[in-house]
């Protein structure tokens, strides 16, 4: 009974920690994304403003 207990006990701190993974890997790739989504209305400003010139 009591290798029941532990084993569950285990589990649970298992699932916890792989829960704190995810999030920190989902924060992560928040993080990355916004970075170049950045990125990339600067490069579309940049094009933006080529084509004004052009224009």
């Amino acid at each position: 009974m009591a290798k029941t207990n532990k084993t569950q006990s285990e589990t649970v701190s298992n699932l916890n920690n792989d829960s704190g993974i995810t999030l920190i890997s989902i924060e992560s790739l928040i993080t990355r994304s916004h970075a170049q989504l950045n990125s990339l209305k600067k490069e579309m400003n940049q094009f933006k403003d080529m084509l004004d010139s052009i224009l």
